[in-house]
């Protein structure tokens, strides 16, 4: 009976020291991660930040409310900043559509993911904002001219991609077929695919 009351209290021990680690771990993260106001932060960290807050807002809990980095505005997504910000009463975490509530270990473990996918290097090459996949940003193009909801023949489907790929590498005025079909290039045409060259250069 004592041995099993030793060994309750040791497996108590253990994971209150587990929380305290990782209690310790965030707070000095979340530290280094201001909590004023977005437009105040240099872009990594405000998007640091906002990944953080994430983590911390979906596994709060009522006894232990997280949110210290979620927007405190009106308007904001967080119910409970929404609620203070509006002199409302704070709704039970309960009543939260996304959250999650994970052992010590696996709060560490998910805890140490989010800090490796927010290091400066990998937030630096996110901020530019562009395509990470060049593959799928391919096939979205040959989707314009071929959905892949509905069926269609092979000779269609060679056609959406060489028209895709002939966009992708000259852009839409050079590579725009119609005056190849017989059909005049008119000063309609010129402007709408002017513009669309300009997205697909800022893409």
């Amino acid at each position: 009976m004592q041995k099993s009351a030793e060994k309750a209290r040791e497996c108590r021990k253990r994971r209150r020291e587990g929380r305290e680690r990782n209690e310790e771990e965030e707070s000095n993260a979340t530290e280094r991660t201001p909590s004023t106001s977005h437009a105040h932060l240099a872009p990594h960290l405000q998007l640091r930040k906002d990944i953080y807050a994430s983590f911390l807002h979906c596994s709060s809990t009522d006894d232990n409310p997280q949110h210290h980095l979620c927007p405190k505005t009106p308007d904001s997504y967080c119910f409970y900043q929404r609620a203070k910000a509006n002199n409302k009463p704070v709704p039970s975490h309960k009543t939260m559509k996304v959250s999650f509530q994970l052992s010590s270990a696996l709060r560490q473990k998910v805890w140490g993911e989010y800090k490796r996918l927010t290091s400066d290097k990998i937030l630096s090459a996110c901020l530019l904002g562009k395509t990470q996949n060049p593959n799928e940003h391919l096939h979205s193009r040959i989707w314009r001219y071929c959905s892949k909801y509905k069926n269609a023949n092979k000779n269609i489907l060679d056609f959406s991609v060489a028209q895709a790929v002939l966009d992708y590498n000259v852009g839409y005025q050079e590579g725009f077929i119609v005056p190849l079909l017989g059909e005049p290039f008119t000063d309609i045409h010129k402007p709408t695919l002017k513009k669309r060259d300009e997205k697909r250069e800022s893409c």
